[in-house]
């Protein structure tokens, strides 16, 4: 099945059960987009070993229960997909009513509402969000009766599932969203890139003035290597940094995803701890050794001087830069795990 027959198939159906789960037009349509970017990135790698269906529906459902810390970390218009919409014709008061009473209740018991008025089948149900067959029928049997009971109470009789089909939105062009999709991915690889040339260039400028000033001491030659091995060790620490979030399996369900959090949270901190001190300590050993010679024919007031100012750099470094990106890379991904650890509470429940 190709993408473009995917998305005319599923992008309704996505859109509601998004919909379901923020009860905000606007919002469930970028959570749509979000989820067919995935469909898409992922479709190479989709093994049939379930239906078609039941796998998008992970996806959308993995997008939706991240969607709070997402917001958390981003302004609106800072998420990776933010296509410009048609604002959307008023809705009919029960469809409001419906989705009003589907957003007060439990995140998970949402996404399975909203699954079962899709009629998706219960033992897909069950997949998606990883709990047994025999505990989504009883679930769905409890919210319906919620849903039901909420309706009574507003003088109302809704029709669950004819209301939710009713609810239909424009899909944007396939072609500009995967020319979104093209930007957003050429940004983060332009991110990449940059540092990578910059590190290399750095290095390579290291190794010149090794080359044209052919320093005459052993410790000179020592700490252009420390410095070169220093930024190489950097360098592969920031590259696994940067992909191990975008090597995530988001057509994992709830559990599994949250253990390969947890594997991240791991790397992450070996990388943040063990790898980074490696390579401060590197750089600040090599510094202080290729400098010797050249300070060693300076006065003693200027080559205290430049060994100060290089310390300070180095502790600029250590004690405020550093920090304050490990605390924002682990608040993200700590902010991830809670979210999927609540949701598996929920589950046990």
């Amino acid at each position: 099945m190709v993408f473009e027959e995917i998305y005319e198939l599923y992008w309704q159906k996505i859109f509601r059960l998004c919909m379901g789960y923020v009860n905000d037009s606007e919002l469930a349509q970028d959570l749509a987009q979000e989820t067919f970017i995935i469909v898409w990135q992922q479709l190479p790698k989709f093994r049939n070993e379930s239906s078609i269906g039941t796998w998008i529906f992970r996806i959308a459902s993995n997008t939706c229960l991240k969607q709070i810390e997402k917001e958390k970390r981003f302004a609106k218009a800072d998420l990776p997909i933010h296509l410009e919409e048609k604002k959307q014709e008023s809705i009919e008061p029960q469809i409001q009513l419906l989705y009003q009473f589907i957003s007060e209740l439990p995140e998970t018991d949402r996404i399975i509402i909203s699954l079962e008025l899709e009629e998706v089948r219960q033992a897909e149900i069950a997949g998606i969000v990883g709990l047994s067959e025999s505990n989504i029928r009883v679930r769905i049997h409890r919210i319906k009766e919620k849903l039901t009971k909420d309706s009574k109470k507003m003088a109302t009789n809704i029709d669950f599932k004819n209301l939710w089909k009713q609810q239909t939105t424009e899909k944007p062009s396939i072609e500009e969203l995967l020319g979104r999709l093209k930007k957003f991915k050429n940004e983060n690889i332009r991110k990449l890139a940059v540092t990578n040339i910059l590190l290399i260039v750095t290095s390579v400028g290291i190794g010149l003035i090794w080359y044209h000033y052919q320093p005459q001491l052993m410790t000179s030659k020592i700490g252009i290597i420390l410095i070169i091995l220093a930024m190489v060790i950097f360098l592969s620490a920031y590259n696994q940094l940067f992909t191990n979030f975008y090597k995530l399996n988001n057509t994992q369900t709830n559990t599994e995803y949250l253990n390969s959090l947890y594997s991240l949270k791991s790397k992450q901190k070996f990388i943040q701890t063990t790898m980074m001190n490696i390579y401060f300590m590197m750089l600040f050993i090599g510094i202080c050794l290729y400098m010797y010679e050249y300070t060693s024919r300076m006065t003693v007031f200027y080559g205290i001087t430049v060994y100060a100012v290089t310390f300070l750099w180095i502790a600029f470094n250590w004690f405020y830069l550093r920090p304050k990106t490990i605390k924002k890379q682990q608040a993200k991904l700590n902010g991830l795990i809670d979210k999927f650890e609540e949701i598996n509470n929920q589950l046990k429940q």
